[in-house]
């Protein structure tokens, strides 16, 4: 529901919020950034106002996607996707959240 992003990797077709949720069509060697979702009413209002940025500085990340797996990000462009998470990789949910 909502803004999201689509992503196109190998015949298969998922949606993710924690790339920015521009409406984009994403694939293998795109440019991205992992961009956390405002969850707090603080980071609601901010959000509303225009000032929420949501930028985190990670550039190599695995980010959940939507039915499942994972995203895989190195050093900023979209490598591939996973069915299970990539060890020594930071982790994060489909919404941008740490999950470690």
């Amino acid at each position: 529901m909502g803004m999201y992003d689509d992503i196109l990797i190998d015949g298969r077709h998922g949606q993710t919020k924690a790339l920015g949720r521009g409406l984009r069509t994403l694939g293998v060697g795109d440019v991205v950034a992992l961009v956390q979702a405002p969850l707090t009413e603080e980071e609601m209002d901010g959000y509303y106002a225009g000032t929420w940025n949501g930028l985190r500085p990670e550039t190599t990340f695995q980010c959940g996607v939507y039915p499942g797996g994972w995203l895989v990000v190195v050093d900023g462009v979209l490598r591939d996707w996973v069915d299970s998470p990539v060890d020594g990789i930071p982790l994060f949910s489909n919404i941008g959240r740490s999950l470690e």
